[in-house]
């Protein structure tokens, strides 16, 4: 597993509480546009979450700001069921700051 990857893991570990649990599914590349312009691109993780009965997936990925790198996590529960959704629901956490 490569560094990057290793701390989207870990930060995923820590939104879900379980790290025994989680294992990386996929790489899924993401585009995200409004109004036809590209607002956010980039690869999100998908993981396998076992043994919580209330998800069974998780998302994570890694962004730029001025504070460095932050690492994204997103748990995979109702609404959000895919890696779209998960970036979906961190623009929309954005825009309220």
């Amino acid at each position: 597993m490569n560094d990057l990857l290793s701390k989207i893991t870990n930060a995923v570990e820590k939104a879900v509480g379980c790290a025994s649990s989680v294992s990386h599914r996929e790489s899924a590349e993401v585009t995200e546009t409004r109004q036809g312009k590209v607002i956010w691109q980039g690869v999100i993780e998908v993981f396998y979450v076992d043994d919580l009965h209330d998800m069974d997936t998780a998302y994570g990925w890694a962004v730029e700001s001025p504070r460095g790198t932050q690492f994204i996590a997103i748990p995979g529960t109702s609404p959000i069921n895919s890696p779209h959704d998960a970036v979906r629901s961190w623009i929309a956490s954005q825009n309220r700051r």
